[in-house]
């Protein structure tokens, strides 16, 4: 059987604007407005290649596809973004407009499918660290503890 796909390729862009301000707060803002007026070759790439891999969107069967508008046939997507600082390994979520216009119920059902993943994710990151380690990290913490809390 055929299938169509839709592919969505992530692009990362960088941008550096100028502003007077008097707080990094206040500068975050000037240049989050400042975004909006930039030129396409304003924007340079930032990602190395093969950081992000294409995303498969949705596979539909040829006798769905056939004869029906691209707007009627692939569901509607949107991305969220996590930030991860790979120097100081600190992650964040960056908050996206269409993120507002769900219903409370909406936002709460995306935010527990996110979690149960970003968990599984983490799960694996500390079975690894603890393979590679030699053990378990909270007995080894809780030594470390216990040895530096011992008189000389």
């Amino acid at each position: 059987m055929k299938y169509y796909a839709r592919l969505i390729r992530i692009e990362v862009k960088s941008s550096i604007v100028e502003v007077e301000a008097s707080s990094p707060e206040e500068a975050s803002v000037l240049a989050a407005d400042a975004a909006l007026n930039l030129a396409p070759d304003d924007w340079v790439d930032m990602a190395r290649e093969g950081e992000y891999a294409p995303v498969v969107d949705a596979a539909i069967p040829e006798d769905e596809f056939d004869g029906m508008l691209p707007s009627a046939v692939w569901p509607r997507t949107a991305f969220a973004l996590l930030r991860a600082d790979l120097e100081s390994m600190q992650g964040q979520l960056l908050a996206q407009p269409w993120m507002f216009s769900l219903d409370g119920l909406a936002q709460a059902d995306l935010a527990d499918d996110w979690v149960e993943e970003v968990h599984e994710l983490r799960e694996k990151g500390v079975a690894a660290w603890t393979t590679s380690t030699g053990g378990d990290p909270l007995q080894r913490l809780g030594a470390l503890v216990l040895r530096r809390q011992r008189p000389a």
